[in-house]
């Protein structure tokens, strides 16, 4: 399915460029910035816990991104190229109770014992897309291929104990946290996937442009070595572009 869609994607951005005799159309060009929210509504337990637990809070990740676009349409066709680099900073974080057997996770020696674990994850990547575009009036559509690069990850792991009030962990205190940087060993860095979004612009100037955009980002890759975790994610936000 993955390849199906990368190669139907390329393919897409192929048609697009020989549809079009670039040396022989005027084009006009677009540099913007570009800002907004995401979120990656994947929700997933991070812990081996069995489903007796008492409960589980599913986690999700979300954050901002900021970033600059190159849009280059072709005149006498509603057909473009888009560029865009983004920077992504997000968090993760997913919370479950463990108790009896799952408690054991934790502590070996525990009977009867209540313990909430969180997890929180802190990473930051930049994201290069290369899309094929197709406007309606002032709502363009775009889709294509990106490749991304987690410049920061780091992995934040607590524990309370609930119950019983009598029982602490070997640091003589109820609460237990150890935090430390993720590298390869743990993540993959590199990822690749494929782009798709909507765009409305709005001429506010003689050569300004803005408006809202939404797009998805799915990635082939996963995230971490040891859990099925990829970084998709769903961005909403707003662009500002100059015509140059």
């Amino acid at each position: 399915m993955e390849k199906t869609i990368f190669y139907f994607v390329l393919c897409l951005l192929i048609v697009n460029l020989n549809a079009i005799n670039v040396q022989s159309v005027e084009s006009n060009t677009f540099l913007g910035i570009q800002a907004g929210y995401c979120i990656n509504p994947n929700h997933f337990d991070v812990l081996p816990c069995p489903p007796t637990c008492p409960s589980f809070e599913p986690g999700n990740t979300t954050g901002y991104y900021v970033g600059m676009n190159y849009h280059l349409p072709f005149n006498f066709t509603n057909f473009g190229l888009m560029f865009k680099l983004n920077y992504f900073s997000t968090r993760f974080k997913s919370s479950v109770d463990l108790y009896g057997e799952c408690a054991k996770l934790i502590i070996q020696e525990a009977e009867n014992v209540l313990i909430r674990t969180t997890r929180t994850i802190t990473y930051s990547a930049l994201v290069f897309e290369a899309l094929a575009s197709y406007e309606f009036g002032n709502l363009k559509v775009f889709g294509g291929l990106n490749i991304g690069y987690f410049v920061f990850s780091n992995g934040k792991y607590e524990a309370d104990i609930i119950s019983p009030e009598n029982l602490h962990f070997s640091n003589n205190s109820r609460h237990f946290e150890t935090s430390r940087d993720l590298d390869d060993e743990d993540i993959n860095k590199l990822m690749y996937g494929a782009s798709a979004g909507l765009e409305y612009n709005f001429q506010i100037g003689e050569s300004i442009f803005a408006g809202p955009e939404i797009f998805m980002i799915y990635p082939f890759t996963k995230y971490e070595n040891d859990i099925n975790w990829t970084m998709f994610f769903v961005n909403f936000g707003a662009t500002i572009k100059i015509k140059l």
